[in-house]
């Protein structure tokens, strides 16, 4: 199961120090954090999503990276009409952490992904 980290909530205990869960009845859970959308890679594929919804995606994703310090970030949106493309273009020229964006080279995807430079 894939839950957000600001979804988790601690189990409070009750009066006393008793513990809400019998020690009998605890099963061992293993929690670990990672960023969703890419945060390791430093990219996110929004192809297939309208302008809407790869918006609030970037828009999370560029928080993320942001607050990990990464200075630059790729975003995947293909070819296809190009209305995605214009879309998160106009979208990212708004956005107050986009220092720049731009098009990736030729030899690695050209205008099928934006570069984006972060303000830090």
């Amino acid at each position: 199961m894939k839950v957000a980290v600001d979804e988790i909530t601690g189990v409070e205990e009750e009066a006393r120090g008793k513990s809400a869960i019998q020690p009998s009845k605890r099963e061992n859970i293993t929690v670990s954090a990672q960023s969703s959308e890419g945060g390791a890679t430093g990219e996110i594929n929004v192809i297939g999503l309208t302008v809407e919804q790869a918006s609030e995606k970037v828009d999370k994703f560029l928080d993320e990276a942001a607050l990990a310090n990464v200075v630059r970030v790729r975003i995947i949106h293909g070819h296809g009409t190009g209305a995605l493309r214009k879309g998160l273009g106009e979208f990212l020229r708004a956005h107050p952490l986009v220092e720049s964006a731009e098009f990736e080279s030729e030899e690695h995807g050209g205008k099928a992904i934006t570069v984006v430079d972060l303000k830090l």
